[in-house]
C-alpha cells in the first residue's frame, strides 16, 4: 500500500469516530416543547453566531429582582429567511418572547416567537420535536 493511500485511510479511521458529534440535536431533549411562557424585558445581549443565535433578556419580576434569561432561536440563515436581520434587535430594547423553558435550567428557553420594537411577530416555526 502507498504512503498516500495509507494516510487516507487512516485519515478516515481517525475522523469517523467523531462524525456523530456534529449531529444536530432535537429540542425536545432540552425543552419543554408543550408549554410556552411569555416573558417581557429588556435585550441585554444578542449572539448573532452559528449554530444558533442567543438572545439574553433581562426579566424584572414583581419584587424588582432582575434575572437574565439565555433564549436559544434558529441559525442566523434561518431568522434572515424569517426577516429578522443581525441589527434588528440592539442591546436596550425591550421585547416580549414566547418561549418553551427548558425542562433542567431555570431562565433559559427556546424562542417561539419575539415582538420588539412595535415590528410585528417573528414566528420562529415549529421546533423540532424528535426525542
Amino acid at each position: 500500500m502507498s504512503v498516500r493511500r495509507w494516510m487516507a485511510v487512516w485519515t478516515i479511521c481517525a475522523v469517523a469516530p467523531a462524525a456523530p458529534l456534529a449531529a444536530h440535536h432535537s429540542a425536545a431533549a432540552y425543552y419543554d416543547i408543550k408549554k410556552t411562557v411569555t416573558i417581557s424585558g429588556t435585550a441585554s445581549r444578542v449572539l448573532w453566531r452559528n449554530p444558533h443565535v442567543f438572545f439574553f433578556v433581562d426579566v424584572k419580576d414583581s419584587a424588582g429582582r432582575v434575572s437574565t434569561w439565555s433564549l436559544e432561536s434558529q441559525s442566523p440563515d434561518a431568522l434572515v429567511r424569517l426577516g429578522l436581520h443581525k441589527d434588528d434587535v440592539k442591546t436596550g430594547d425591550r421585547v416580549t418572547v414566547d418561549v418553551m423553558p427548558a425542562i433542567v435550567s431555570p431562565n433559559r428557553g427556546r424562542v417561539r416567537v419575539l415582538r420588539f420594537r412595535g415590528r410585528s411577530i417573528v414566528d420562529f416555526g415549529p421546533a423540532d420535536t424528535t426525542p
